[in-house]
């Protein structure tokens, strides 16, 4: 449960996410993070899914360094004193002196939390509610066997992330301007160079053509209707399927998609009945769900 979205938030202001990605591997295991425990999802959006264990020493032992969004502190490896904590329960948690009940996080699964002792508003497959991030381009596929080389730039000159892939140098370098466009450059190496200019999503790309091509086929386009581009979607359905909310469905979203649908399925009969399809009435149940 709870693999979509934020279940905690750190001190620092970066949400946390579960341990586990939407595929249900385990992030860090698999060494998706960088060396804070972190990496930025599809919507290009940076957060954990460990917890920051590396803010224990500027917060202070026995201060917590996370809040669940259930309204529990998540304190670090040790209590005030410097000693282990004892005693936690099946979510990693105990209550004794002052504090009342907290968490502790781990180096080892659950990392953060193992549920939640608190209340919280379920809906599908997260804590509502969440914000929402959304990246000016369209995600791109996983490159697999790349490295990250370098990286440089700054707001008045513009950003260039360089990797490799199987021994062929590459960039992606933008820059963003004052009228709110984003001129791309990807220098695919072996495979040439191109330019792309994005605007905010909803606002359609710019005049050098809006997204790059993607390898393996790309996906379904869902806009609301004016090309506003709001945050709130009318289909439930594409709701599901969208789990990055970025405004299409592509393949990885696709073949994940029994799993989403059966989301909607309430009464779990196996079936989507009209109600089902078409949305809920009165939001998400409370839930003490475990991760």
């Amino acid at each position: 449960r709870f693999l979509r979205g934020a279940i905690a938030l750190a001190v620092n202001g970066i949400p946390i996410f579960n341990p586990q990605n939407n595929r249900g591997e385990v992030s860090y295991e698999i060494g998706e993070l960088d060396q804070w425990g972190g990496h930025c999802g599809r919507g290009d959006d940076y957060h954990y899914h460990i917890a920051p264990l590396h803010l224990e020493p500027q917060v202070g032992k026995g201060n917590p360094v996370a809040f669940g969004l259930d309204g529990y502190p998540i304190l670090g490896l040790a209590e005030a004193d410097g000693s282990a904590p004892r005693d936690l329960d099946d979510l990693h948690g105990h209550d004794h002196g002052d504090l009342g009940y907290h968490y502790h996080a781990a180096k080892a699964y659950p990392y953060v939390l193992g549920g939640f002792r608190g209340e919280v508003v379920e809906s599908e497959g997260q804590v509502d509610p969440q914000p929402r991030a959304q990246g000016v381009r369209e995600a791109m596929q996983a490159l697999r066997g790349a490295e990250i080389t370098g990286f440089e730039g700054s707001l008045s000159e513009g950003f260039k992330l360089s990797y490799e892939v199987n021994g062929d140098n590459r960039s992606v370098g933008y820059r963003i301007e004052e009228d709110g466009t984003y001129p791309f450059e990807f220098d695919r190496g072996s495979e040439g160079r191109s330019k792309e200019v994005y605007t905010r999503r909803g606002g359609g790309g710019g005049p050098e053509g809006g997204r790059p091509p993607r390898p393996g086929g790309g996906g379904s386009e869902m806009r609301p209707p004016g090309g506003g581009g709001g945050p709130e979607r009318a289909d439930p359905l594409a709701d599901a399927l969208d789990r990055n909310r970025d405004g299409i469905i592509d393949a990885d979203e696709l073949a994940d998609a029994e799993r989403a649908l059966r989301k909607l399925d309430l009464d779990g009969d196996g079936k989507l009945s009209r109600e089902e399809a078409t949305g809920r009435k009165g939001g998400g149940k409370g839930a003490k769900g475990r991760n």
